[in-house]
């Protein structure tokens, strides 16, 4: 986490934990197959190339904005972030990491289920027989391995 970062501690998995305060957002499930808080990937998403572009203005008079495919998205002023959380657009040097984002947990839309899985939160091989009860169908048998991800280009 940067200077200017804040670690979620009340995010546990799928959802906030019980210090979340409920008058901020209704209590739900997090996506991982998202772009942002607003816009789910679509089949399409994994089929042919988008734009996803991040206009990024650092310090207090700063912004984000995200896009995809030229259409807005998401944006966050500077401003309005310093006055919520006391942060600001991080002015640090910075790298960018491109990856299939494939962990352990990513992907588990439903609570493992412990009373008929005794592979529940501590076997996720997808090719051992013993782990497919904890596994969710796109893992099972290891389905969507081995992943990949084609990137046309990259303007910085």
């Amino acid at each position: 986490v940067g200077k200017h970062g804040k670690f979620n501690s009340g995010f546990w998995g799928q959802e906030c934990g019980p210090e979340h305060d409920p008058s901020l957002e209704r209590r739900h499930k997090y996506m991982e197959d998202a772009i942002s808080v607003n816009t789910d990937l679509k089949a399409t998403h994994f089929k042919k190339h988008h734009k996803y572009t991040l206009e990024w203005q650092p310090g207090p008079a700063g912004y984000l904005h995200w896009y995809l495919d030229d259409a807005p998205l998401l944006g966050i002023k500077g401003a309005s972030l310093e006055k919520l959380t006391g942060a600001m657009i991080p002015e640090e040097p910075m790298y960018l990491i491109l990856n299939t984002a494939i962990s352990h947990r990513w992907g588990f839309p439903e609570p493992c289920p412990a009373d008929s899985c005794s592979a529940c939160w501590h076997c996720f091989d997808c090719t051992n027989p013993e782990c497919q009860c904890a596994l969710p169908e796109g893992m099972k048998g290891c389905r969507n391995l081995p992943a990949a991800m084609r990137v046309d280009y990259i303007r910085l």
